[in-house]
Parts: C-alpha cells; sequence; structure tokens
C-alpha cells in the first residue's frame, strides 16, 4: 500500500491494529499506551498515508470505504 513504508513501526502497530478491525481502544491495551496517544498515531497514519483529494483535509480521508463508511456515520465522536 502507498505511503505504509513512510510509517513509523509504532504507528505500522497501530495500522495494522486498526487493519484487524480492533478499536483505538483496544490498540492502545495491546500496546501499552493511552487511547488518546493511539489516536494521535491514528491521526498521524492518516496524514502520511493519504494525500489530500477535493479539497478533502487528510485526516478526513479513510484507509479504504469501510473505514470512509464509519467515519461519516460515527463523526464527530472517536471509537475508543
Amino acid at each position: 500500500m502507498p505511503g505504509i513504508d513512510r510509517l513509523s513501526p509504532r504507528e505500522r502497530q497501530v495500522y495494522e491494529g486498526r487493519a484487524a478491525g480492533q478499536t483505538l481502544g483496544q490498540i492502545a491495551l495491546t500496546l501499552g499506551i493511552s487511547p488518546k496517544t493511539a489516536e494521535s498515531y491514528s491521526q498521524r497514519i492518516w496524514e502520511k498515508m493519504n494525500p489530500p483529494i477535493w479539497g478533502i483535509p487528510t485526516q478526513r480521508l479513510a484507509l479504504d470505504v469501510e473505514e470512509l463508511a464509519k467515519y461519516w456515520l460515527t463523526s464527530p465522536v472517536v471509537n475508543y
């Protein structure tokens, strides 16, 4: 996937957790970090992996169609 090589080792762990369907809270527990820290890593992943399209800020773009649908259905609440 384009951009995955730009992720830090910890960002890659968070990315893999999200790809496996884990919530940020579950990822935080697994990695021994706070949910807020997991959210920060997730935000950086969005910024690194998603170029701006149609004027949409990079943090609003999804890694895939399912994530985009989840975002629009749950925004602005973060799923922990």
